[in-house]
């Protein structure tokens, strides 16, 4: 089988029809090429030493991938392993968390993240969810209070940082 990938797709959306077509029609063909997308996927975008998506790749290439392309990865990554693998608690239980304050309970949540490193006017966009009624609250670096730009995509606009923990509380 010879896969072509249009100019509008990536690799997580062509392993994703890939996963739809052997779902409706069970050809195993299908679910080969997926494993084997999905394969690349992870060994790409996936910490298998903390159980975690990455949430952007190629950040040192701005002009290869936009600042709100970030999400495919753990998108499809996780839709794949719903399907194919199986979803990691680490990303199960966020995404329960997530969804149930969000939707349910309407409750503010805290998340945490550890910044390896960013450029001054990386942007930071703390909720992996669609989302859209949502306020971004105190953000915390290093446990110190930081007065940063939010910008209309509810984006956060970092200083440069190295090996930084930053809290963001997200009101809903």
């Amino acid at each position: 089988m010879v896969l072509f990938t249009p100019p509008w797709t990536n690799v997580g959306e062509l392993a994703w029809m890939l996963v739809r077509a052997y779902l409706l029609n069970g050809n195993n063909a299908y679910k080969t090429s997926a494993l084997a997308l999905s394969d690349s996927i992870h060994r790409c975008g996936f910490n298998a030493e903390s159980g975690i998506w990455y949430a952007g790749i190629s950040r040192s290439r701005p002009e290869l991938y936009s600042d709100f392309s970030y999400w495919w990865i753990q998108a499809y990554g996780l839709m794949m392993d719903l399907c194919l693998i199986s979803l990691g608690d680490v990303e199960h239980g966020l995404l329960n968390y997530l969804y149930l304050s969000a939707w349910v309970a309407k409750e503010p949540v805290k998340l945490y993240f550890r910044i390896t490193e960013a450029r001054e006017g990386d942007v930071l966009h703390p909720l992996p969810i669609e989302a859209k009624d949502y306020t971004v609250g105190e953000v915390l670096i290093d446990g110190a209070p930081a007065n940063l730009e939010i910008n209309s995509n509810k984006g956060i606009e970092l200083p440069a940082l190295r090996g930084a923990r930053v809290s963001v509380k997200i009101l809903f």
